[in-house]
């Protein structure tokens, strides 16, 4: 029970206004005096981004159900200051129209008439000279 509760509070703050995404922010955000409870669930759970993605895919295509349905990819950066997140590199931002210090990634929502979700997700890394 423990866990599931660490879990919803780490998703929450993911989600939620937590400036910097890190096991110490995302705790203080639950309100855990220290960051061991969310670094014990990352350290012991067994994820798959996959297997939630797939869920959420399947969820959404059975919910939005649509013979018209459109796939809609979308480009999108997101502009950092510094280097220590995960891609950040100087490469071109649609946002802006410049080379940046960015990160990029291109996400697919599955839209129709009665709603629109987005299923997936690919992070690119590309060279601004390339």
């Amino acid at each position: 029970m423990e866990s599931r509760r660490t879990a919803r509070a780490y998703l929450k703050g993911l989600l939620g206004p937590v400036e910097r995404k890190n096991s110490w922010q995302l705790a203080a955000y639950a309100g855990h005096v220290s960051a061991d409870r969310v670094k014990d669930l990352l350290r012991r759970m067994n994820w798959s981004w996959q297997g939630l993605r797939d869920q959420v895919r399947a969820f959404v295509v059975g919910y939005l159900s649509d013979p018209d349905a459109v796939l809609v990819l979308d480009e999108t950066a997101f502009l950092k200051k510094g280097a220590k997140s995960v891609g950040v590199a100087r490469q071109y931002a649609g946002i802006t129209g410049q080379v940046e210090n960015c990160q990029v990634a291109v996400f697919a929502a599955y839209v129709t008439g009665r709603g629109r979700a987005l299923i997936d997700s690919l992070s690119t890394y590309r060279n601004p000279g390339g």
